[in-house]
């Protein structure tokens, strides 16, 4: 279920100006993929063939409410309608870097750690909710809660309820080690505990969570790339690591090569599945376990991307 902003003091900037868009629709007359590296943007209509671009850059990227493109650096926002024209906003709030797990979208909606230590998760509809531990690590959002994870948790964290506001904890037995990553996507919550991935069916995260098997690495985040496939990726950018794990019912994950170090995210549209990451890696695929790469045309390292 939707929910609706009624919140100005936590809205981006670039919202107030674009009220009249009305409902974010999932698909434009002419979608795009488009990633984000820190001095700029690739994009592409077909997922194969791509264009380089200086006009925005951001090391997290989403599609809003408004069917816009939001490409987000620490200090501003650039928003698209087109994925070629670009206007620039001042950020109205900090995020937490940690590779990014500090914001999340859902929904066209977007969700983060606050700027104060970093001790809260901040909702679309502007409640907090602190983690167990003094500073969050990783958020996620469905249609009704928020989660969030801190550095000193142990396969556990907190939830809040966007309709009823009611908070709570969940965890899941035997779990250790902090918690990295957090996602929802496609009826799952993941979030890592060590090497280890966390898991819960369904909306509604409170109560225990299944703890899945050991994998090999650490630093791992998860998240749901669309059209039935989940990944974790790796996200220590100081190892050169090629593996990509997959699942086709999030729960059982499949270990993947792909022929660039350090896939950061992966996105599904127009039949293909394309993966992102170091030195311009860009990579595709039709099922999921094989992947061919492409020429992205930079070296940046591309941290998020997006179709629609």
């Amino acid at each position: 279920m939707a929910v609706t902003n009624t919140s100005t003091s936590t809205v981006a900037s670039f919202e107030k100006y674009n009220t009249a868009k009305g409902a974010y629709t999932e698909l434009r007359a002419n979608p795009k993929f488009i990633a984000v590296h820190s001095t700029g943007y690739v994009w592409s209509d077909d997922g194969i063939s791509w264009n380089t671009s200086t006009a925005a850059k951001g090391n997290f990227a989403y599609i809003n409410e408004h069917n816009q493109y939001v490409a987000v650096e620490y200090d501003a926002q650039q928003v698209s309608d087109d994925g070629i024209t670009w206007t620039t906003y001042d950020n109205q709030w900090a995020y937490k870097n940690y590779f990014n797990n500090g914001l999340s979208a859902y929904d066209g909606k977007l969700v983060r750690l606050s700027s104060d230590n970093y001790s809260t998760a901040i909702t679309p509809e502007g409640d907090g909710i602190a983690p167990n531990g003094t500073a969050g690590r990783a958020v996620a959002m469905s249609d009704n809660f928020v989660c969030v994870t801190a550095n000193s948790d142990s396969g556990s964290g907190r939830y809040i309820n966007r309709i009823t506001k009611q908070r709570g904890s969940y965890s899941a037995s035997g779990a250790s080690n902090q918690g990295f990553g957090l996602s929802y996507g496609n009826g799952y919550w993941h979030q890592t505990a060590g090497n280890r991935i966390m898991h819960k069916a369904g909306d509604d995260p409170s109560g225990t969570w299944s703890l899945g098997t050991t994998l090999a690495e650490y630093w791992l985040r998860p998240y749901y790339a669309g059209n039935g496939l989940w990944c974790i990726s790796y996200n220590n950018y100081s190892t050169e690591f090629t593996t990509l794990y997959t699942s086709t019912n999030g729960t059982a994950w499949n270990n993947r090569t792909l022929p660039f170090s350090v896939i950061h995210d992966v996105v599904y549209g127009n039949g293909l599945w394309v993966a992102v990451g170091n030195g311009g890696g860009i990579a595709t695929s039709t099922n999921g376990s094989s992947w061919t790469l492409r020429a992205s045309g930079t070296s940046g390292v591309l941290r998020r991307v997006i179709f629609g």
